[in-house]
């Protein structure tokens, strides 16, 4: 699900998605976010769009690809306490779905990161038993 062909499908081949492009994340939505930023580096940086864009792949063409980095500093003050305000006034909207609860980019994240920390990280005995083999080729 991460490339599609020249033709649009969807390849694991990475031949053929060489010739394609990565799929857009979040579907419609992720496409129109995608398109609508590839829009808004192009105009800032008068850089080409789409298929006109060459030298990332290759070395074959001089890159004619526009980058645009944004730098924000949310960690501090109020606009830190707003952001945070803003994402606990999302996290409390109903649910679509019963038992689950909505949640931010990151929020999965953290929580698998709390659990793994206090209970560690399940390990089927076949991976552990290949671990240990390989410390003792390394030691």
């Amino acid at each position: 699900g991460w490339a599609l062909d020249g033709a649009g499908n969807p390849t694991t081949d990475a031949a053929a998605a060489k010739s394609g492009a990565l799929a857009p994340f979040g579907e419609a939505k992720g496409y129109a976010l995608g398109l609508a930023f590839e829009l808004l580096v192009a105009s800032l940086t008068a850089s080409a769009l789409g298929t006109a864009v060459k030298g990332t792949l290759d070395s074959s063409a001089a890159c004619n690809k526009g980058d645009v980095f944004i730098v924000v500093e949310a960690g501090s003050g109020a606009v830190a306490a707003r952001i945070s305000a803003y994402l606990d006034e999302i996290r409390a909207c109903p649910a679509l779905l019963p038992g689950r609860s909505v949640a931010v980019p990151g929020d999965r994240a953290r929580a698998e990161r709390r659990q793994r920390l206090e209970t560690g990280i399940e390990l089927a005995d076949d991976v552990w038993h290949r671990i240990l083999d390989l410390a003792q080729c390394a030691a």
